[in-house]
């Protein structure tokens, strides 16, 4: 006969109940990120270090995610480009032929403007790209038009440096830390842009208002403006070089009340998919916000998600 007392059941419930320390810590950490959320709404510039603090640690994350991602995607668009390899190879070979006409067009200018650049004594100011950085994460916050890239003061970059793709202009870096920096977009509510009509070198600007097809600015009704017209980076602030494509005319529309229209642009570069984008040095070493570059006509963004320069 077994003489052991029986042992008494155990409570589910008194096991899944947490001890008396463990009550405190959701609290607390609700109280702590309301009191960063207060303090990024009325003094932003103290929480920035924090931010990114934290966007440094998850940047290798991130970037490990991007990469598994984007080896796939090549997989599927390589199996896409193989259905139809003789078109587009009859199509570059097109392309091919109407780049060497233009190399050699493109030989002839630059011979001329060397020739006059030797009249005036001109010395270039602008280098070759300094660098190039895979974008690892779309980001948001006071900045809804924005991206991440993988590389920050490690690799010396600056705040105010324009990022640029083959096809155009993204936007300028923002934001920098110590491995990773916030690239603000050219459609950002806070960019603002010189630009000029490339047909004709006519004074724009470019502001973003976090839709996908920028405004252009004090275009006068006399402007022979155009659907389909291309705008072009002006060079004025010394920020952006001259002559980066910004995009193509889509729409124009009277302003009320004042002899002016307003256009819109398609960006040259396709921001919604964007991999690799390079970072050309600013002329200006300390990088002031060259707003003295956009006429005082528009109107700043609310105070506390100002900004400059896209």
């Amino acid at each position: 006969m077994n003489n052991k007392a029986p042992r008494p059941a155990t409570s589910v419930v008194a096991i899944a109940r947490p001890s008396a320390s463990l009550k405190w810590v959701a609290p607390c950490l609700l109280f702590f990120g309301l009191g960063l959320i207060v303090t990024d709404q009325i003094k932003p510039q103290l929480t920035d270090p924090v931010k990114m603090a934290v966007v440094d640690a998850t940047t290798p994350v991130l970037s490990a995610i991007a990469h598994p991602v984007a080896s796939v995607e090549n997989a599927v668009s390589a199996g896409k480009e193989l259905l139809f390899l003789h078109e587009e190879n009859e199509r570059l070979r097109l392309e091919n032929e109407r780049l060497r006409a233009w190399y050699v067009a493109a030989q002839r200018l630059s011979a001329e403007n060397r020739d006059l650049r030797e009249l005036v004594d001109y010395e270039a100011v602008w280098l070759n790209p300094e660098l190039s950085a895979r974008v690892v994460a779309d980001t948001g916050g006071a900045f809804a038009r924005s991206v991440l890239i993988d590389h920050g003061r490690d690799r010396e970059v600056a705040k105010g440096m324009p990022a640029v793709t083959s096809s155009g202009v993204v936007g300028r870096v923002q934001d920098v830390g110590h491995h990773s920096a916030r690239i603000l977009l050219m459609t950002d509510l806070n960019s603002r842009i010189p630009a000029m009509l490339e047909k004709n070198g006519e004074r724009l600007v470019v502001a973003g208002d976090n839709s996908a097809q920028p405004r252009v600015h004090y275009v006068r009704t006399d402007v022979p403006l155009a659907i389909g017209d291309q705008i072009v980076t002006s060079g004025v602030g010394g920020i952006f070089p001259a002559g980066l494509p910004l995009g193509t005319v889509t729409s124009l529309t009277p302003v009320t009340g004042r002899s002016e229209l307003e256009a819109r642009i398609q960006p040259s570069v396709n921001l919604s998919k964007l991999a690799i984008v390079s970072l050309l040095p600013t002329a200006i070493a300390d990088d002031p916000l060259a707003e003295e570059a956009v006429p005082d006509q528009i109107e700043a963004a609310p105070a506390s998600e100002q900004a400059t320069d896209g």
